[in-house]
């Protein structure tokens, strides 16, 4: 599937914004740090934000960011492809913005469509966390953050998973923020990485939501400049027509 680079974006500040902010929170980025620690959210620094929105459609609506302003644009493309792979479904109305555009101050970014990352009220995050995984220095993957906009949590919703090869941890927040996963991804082959969908599977702990122990200012920014995105791409599905099953 081809690229569709951009030409302008009107965001740009708000995304050189939120760069900046997570630079400010975190001074040296660079790989998430691997720790035994409880919560997730105070020891792993995302080096790629995830938010997906559920369509009237059906579909998920999934916007990537990359926290490496100079992270390139086709590898992003494999990623996005990768995901598509591992879920069985195609991609659709795939967008992806080139930071080496002149007067483009974001970060790299992909906008698109595609089926059961929420599949009947479960989150898949097997996925996501092996599209990810098995990137060859220095655009190795090591910490994510999946947000499911406007999800609440339930009995079954997987909270806190902890294995040889990752560890993933939720976070809820009230509102259209919804659910947040940070995941640490301990181990580079996507064949070891398996992340249960149901809480009924989870034998490692506890299965509970731990406070972040405080806010994530970055997260809340990435929200807003991915609505604006996604009714980008929720416009360009819709020129498309309905997908043919």
């Amino acid at each position: 599937m081809p690229i569709f680079v951009r030409t302008s974006e009107p965001k740009n500040g708000l995304l050189a914004l939120l760069v900046c902010l997570w630079l400010m929170t975190f001074p040296s980025v660079g790989h998430a740090q691997q720790s035994t620690s409880a919560n997730l959210f105070q020891t792993v620094r995302p080096e790629v934000f995830v938010v997906v929105r559920k369509h009237s459609t059906g579909a998920d609506l999934v916007e990537i960011t990359m926290v490496d302003p100079t992270y390139p644009p086709g590898l992003l493309r494999e990623r996005v492809n990768k995901l598509g792979e591992y879920l069985g479904s195609p991609v659709r109305g795939v967008f992806v913005s080139d930071p080496k555009m002149p007067g483009y101050a974001g970060s790299t970014k992909a906008t698109f469509g595609v089926d059961g990352i929420m599949q009947n009220g479960k989150f898949r995050l097997t996925p996501v966390a092996r599209a990810f995984a098995g990137i060859d220095s220095p655009n190795e993957i090591s910490g994510i953050s999946v947000v499911f906009e406007k999800q609440t949590p339930n009995a079954d919703t997987v909270k806190d998973y902890r294995s040889d090869a990752v560890d993933v941890q939720a976070d809820s927040q009230p509102g259209s923020i919804g659910i947040e996963y940070r995941i640490s991804l301990k181990d580079q082959n996507p064949s070891h990485i398996e992340i249960p969908d149901s809480a009924l599977a989870v034998t490692t702990g506890p299965n509970q939501i731990v406070p972040r122990g405080g806010p994530d200012t970055a997260t809340y920014v990435l929200i807003g400049l991915a609505a604006v995105a996604v009714g980008a791409l929720v416009y360009s599905l819709t020129l498309r027509g309905p997908r043919r099953r």
